[in-house]
């Protein structure tokens, strides 16, 4: 990704004297890798300074829901992964309730919650884990001051399988 990058940036002549063009294509090798159905960009050259991407869309989910975890609010449906703040008391591998659930909607309706509905959103517990490093530095020039910290914040990784919700006319899967 980083070469696909440094590729474009050299067409755009961003770095220096090289000011010939090189288009951003991704090789067979990774292709194959990560399949061709799963290929989430590929390019096309249009001129020699612009780069014209296509993304390949999935289908809309049939059902989706705004769900509050932790402070927040995620937007799910099923088959979807979100990463919360540390849910205390979740084993990995267990299933568990959201039941603060704010809206629940399909293509042809949508029940919004005043605050809350009368819903459940089914999710299993796929890992408990620590985000990545956040590095705090401090600094005050001039005075022979500064402080190297770091923080990695407890998370858990949620897998939604099911949204409940009974009073929606339509079928839910």
């Amino acid at each position: 990704l980083v070469a696909v990058a440094r590729r474009l940036t050299m067409a755009r002549g961003v770095c220096g004297a090289r000011s010939f063009q090189r288009t951003a294509s991704f090789s067979t090798a990774t292709q194959e890798a990560q399949g061709a159905s799963t290929l989430a960009a590929s390019a096309t050259t249009v001129s020699p300074s612009h780069q014209v991407f296509e993304t390949v869309q999935k289908p809309a989910p049939s059902v989706f829901a705004v769900v509050q975890v932790g402070g927040k609010q995620y937007k799910v449906s099923p088959g979807d992964v979100i990463v919360t703040e540390k849910l205390i008391g979740a084993e990995v591998g267990s299933m568990i309730h959201l039941e603060k659930v704010l809206m629940v909607g399909t293509a042809q309706e949508t029940a919004i919650g005043t605050p809350l509905l009368e819903a459940k959103v089914l999710a299993e517990v796929q890992e408990q884990t620590k985000a990545l490093k956040e590095i705090i530095f401090k600094k005050k020039r001039r005075k022979h001051y500064s402080r190297t910290n770091g923080h990695r914040e407890p998370i858990t990784v949620l897998g939604i399988s099911d949204v409940l919700f009974p009073s929606l006319s339509l079928p839910i899967a």
